[in-house]
């Protein structure tokens, strides 16, 4: 179903398709809606309440975290750093935006910090990392930006679809 996609543009053409017919119909002869398009659309609305989702439109997004992220570790393992001081960051591969700007804004500083204790860094290697701390921080604002505005969108038009049903739920904010 459209409305159980992961892509938000699929979940908003299936809301559209059905705002669509239900103005296409003619206004005396308004055929139901089946209850079961009705609970899909008023699902779409409750699992999205709390939380925005995520949607495949991020995927361009996270993996660049995921790559910066990876690179940043990689300049630290490169720099002789004590992988017992390391904390474990997880997999890269399911690497959150949350977990990057974690490493990027309290754990490179930290770990900056004892590579500095023991040896003095290079000005280079500090300018480049400094770059890819930010990169990954501008990233993750970026990405909950867009998710959240994609969010914002897909519980936009499934109330505009409910709207069109004639039918509303008994709460149709989220």
């Amino acid at each position: 179903s459209l409305l159980a996609s992961t892509w938000a543009t699929q979940r908003q053409v299936g809301t559209l398709v059905l705002s669509e017919w239900r103005q296409s119909c003619d206004r005396d002869v308004n055929p139901p809606v089946p209850q079961v398009v009705h609970d899909a659309l008023t699902a779409v609305l409750a699992e999205g309440a709390e939380t925005p989702l995520f949607y495949s439109e991020l995927d361009p997004a996270l993996q660049k975290i995921r790559e910066e992220a990876g690179i940043v570790i990689s300049m630290f393992h490169s720099a002789s750093m004590d992988k017992a001081q390391m904390v474990s960051i997880g997999s890269l591969a399911s690497l959150s935006p949350e977990t990057a700007l974690h490493l990027a804004h309290d754990l490179c500083p930290m770990w900056v910090t004892s590579l500095q204790a023991r040896t003095p860094l290079n000005a280079t290697w500090t300018d480049q990392l400094e770059t890819r701390r930010k990169r990954i921080m501008s990233t993750v604002g970026f990405f909950r930006l867009s998710q959240q505005n994609i969010h914002t969108s897909v519980l936009a038009s499934v109330a505009e679809a409910l709207v069109s049903t004639c039918v509303l739920p008994a709460k149709l904010n989220p």
